[in-house]
């Protein structure tokens, strides 16, 4: 692990890119600091070599799909003058057309049987399919992506990241300043105990951190999720728990219960007889309203407990 270079994960962006890359991740992202970038979390991954489903693109879907240049065609306009590019990539069935105009010199990066990302919006044009102008990251045996740290037998194997992006900032570039936060993070402090991690078979933060952006094959993936998962839930137990304090710091006035009173009058007037579960929150707030302190929002803490029983993956967080 490297210990030098970034220390902390409150560090800002500019320790990882240039200052005009860094304001665009902020404007576009939301991205200001490194744990900002390292929790933007890939929103799927592609497998080496398995091509993206062409025929479930939707027209006007801003994409990044992974496909085999199958034709290149420099073609001279008819009614204006200048070339146009029409380049068809394919995933073994279905067919895209990417389309560039004067821009011959790109016949040199879009060899056919290149693999490769492309990225942009689905438009139509004489009844097909196609990006025009797209952005693409070419993947040869040299790149995982580029900076990866995928040894090389596992190069095959080895899930690509693709992350929540926008049209002016792109999953590679993503991908690549989150690889240059990683060579450059010392390790992160974890906030969970050694033995509580051993007995859940818990991963450290760090290695999490490092595996859900360069997972060399599902299992790493899975781990890295299941960690992670139970992070989001820690989090969510101390924010209830700071809230939970800070309305107990506030005075109220004791709503003291009665035989015969209102809430008995209420509970008889229901056309239903209470569940084990209702009958045990209105406890609850029973017990709370009789002390000198503010009510805790019950429907809060329940939403946090089906929160983390169905938490999902960290890309679809």
């Amino acid at each position: 692990m490297p210990t030098q270079g970034i220390n902390q994960l409150t560090s800002p962006i500019t320790e990882v890119v240039g200052a005009k890359t860094a304001d665009l991740f902020e404007k576009e992202l939301g991205i200001s600091s490194v744990g900002d970038l390292l929790r933007h979390y890939p929103r799927r991954y592609e497998q080496r070599g398995a091509l993206t489903d062409l025929s479930s693109l939707e027209i006007g879907d801003h994409v990044t799909v992974q496909a085999q240049v199958r034709s290149f065609k420099n073609l001279r306009n008819k009614s204006k003058p200048g070339t146009r590019q029409e380049i068809v990539i394919s995933d073994g069935t279905g067919q895209l057309t990417l389309m560039f105009f004067n821009q011959h010199w790109r016949e040199k990066d879009l060899v056919v049987g290149r693999q490769g990302l492309f990225s942009g919006q689905i438009s139509v044009f004489n009844n097909k399919r196609q990006l025009t102008h797209p952005d693409y990251e070419l993947l040869d045996e040299n790149s995982a992506l580029n900076n990866s740290p995928i040894k090389t037998e596992d190069y095959v194997e080895a899930l690509l990241p693709i992350y929540p992006a926008t049209s002016k900032v792109q999953t590679w570039t993503i991908e690549r300043a989150i690889s240059a936060a990683l060579a450059k993070l010392a390790d992160v402090p974890d906030p969970i105990e050694p033995e509580f991690k051993q007995a859940h078979q818990l991963i450290d933060l760090d290695q999490a951190l490092r595996l859900i952006h360069h997972p060399a094959n599902q299992v790493e993936l899975d781990r890295a999720i299941e960690r992670l998962k139970w992070d989001e839930a820690l989090v969510l137990q101390i924010l209830l728990a700071k809230e939970k304090h800070e309305l107990e710091m506030w005075p109220a006035i004791p709503r003291l219960t009665k035989a015969g009173g209102l809430l008995e009058s209420f509970d008889a007037a229901l056309p239903f007889k209470l569940t084990a579960g209702q009958a045990e929150v209105a406890k609850m707030i029973e017990t709370e309203w009789q002390l000198a302190i503010q009510c805790i929002d019950y429907s809060k803490v329940k939403w946090v407990q089906v929160k983390q029983l169905s938490l999902c993956e960290p890309c679809s967080l």
